[in-house]
């Protein structure tokens, strides 16, 4: 009768191994029963420090690595993810192209937008760029420096260097605007509540 001779290698959780931090002998086969995997030991170095047997297997589709292997279920998921594209490819050709869409509210990302709509999105940024334009021109560019304890602007200063100062009856009625230069001044906004002018009422 055939006798058959068992053996075991080296073994033991990850744990271990890691607190322990043996050197194997030379060809010593040492196995990470928590994460079964295999080093081989060349006499000298210690076990955090050998390469692992084999690349590592990685169940993500984020870390990367050239020296690492994708795992079989994450392969899955990529060939399924493949296979909606190539369907959803499918169906934008058989229905005679890409699906246009007349509104900003959309979020597919798979139709395009129509061309009454690029001309809205258009007239806006020309709005837009007409409103820092002119903020430019006429240095409306400004800052808020301070506050009162109702929330509304004590201090502003423009982009040309001159500063008002906002007096409020109450802490919420406004009552006068002072130039640093001690001009009485009118703040002009715009629908949006952006400042697009001064005016000095007097001196």
């Amino acid at each position: 009768m055939a006798s058959y001779v068992h053996i075991q290698i080296r073994r033991d959780t990850g744990a271990n191994w890691e607190t322990n931090n043996p050197i194997l002998k030379l060809g010593e086969i040492g196995c990470d029963m928590t994460a079964k995997r295999l080093k081989v030991g060349d006499g000298s170095t210690s076990w955090r420090d050998l390469s692992w047997i084999g690349p590592e297997v990685i169940n993500d589709l984020i870390t990367g690595g050239v020296d690492k292997a994708l795992s079989a279920e994450k392969g899955k998921e990529l060939n399924q993810k493949i296979s909606d594209l190539e369907a959803s490819i499918a169906e934008i050709i058989s229905s005679g192209g890409v699906p246009v869409v007349d509104n900003l509210t959309s979020t597919s990302t798979t139709s395009a937008l129509s061309a009454n709509q690029g001309r809205v999105l258009n007239g806006k940024i020309v709005s837009v760029e007409e409103k820092v334009s002119g903020m430019g021109i006429f240095g409306m560019g400004y800052t808020i420096d301070e506050f009162n304890a109702y929330s509304k602007p004590t201090k502003i200063t423009f982009e040309d260097g001159v500063t008002a100062t906002l007096t409020w009856r109450g802490g919420t009625q406004l009552t006068r605007i002072t130039a640093s230069t001690g001009e009485i001044m009118r703040i002009d906004y715009d629908d949006d509540g952006l400042i697009i002018g001064r005016t000095v009422m007097r001196s």
